[in-house]
């Protein structure tokens, strides 16, 4: 889990680059979401339909998810 704590070869934290989009975004309201392993963090805006989601899966590593694994299908999402 080196990109979640200290960044990936360089890259920002993925916690700061989520915060990052949601302040962008202006985004005021803060959902959380659990589904099996799956934690949601929505970040939305109340004046528009301006919205950062974050999905982390637990032992997905960098992997990419599809529904018949993780119950979460990222090509349709």
């Amino acid at each position: 889990m080196i990109a979640l704590y200290r960044g990936w070869g360089g890259a920002q934290k993925i916690l700061d680059t989520m915060e990052y989009w949601a302040e962008l975004n202006k985004s005021d309201i803060r959902e959380f979401l659990q589904q099996d392993k799956t934690k949601i963090t929505k970040y939305l805006y109340s004046k528009s339909n301006k919205e950062v989601w974050y999905y982390l899966i637990e032992n997905l590593d960098h992997s990419f998810p599809f529904e018949d694994q993780y119950n979460t299908d990222a090509p349709a999402l």
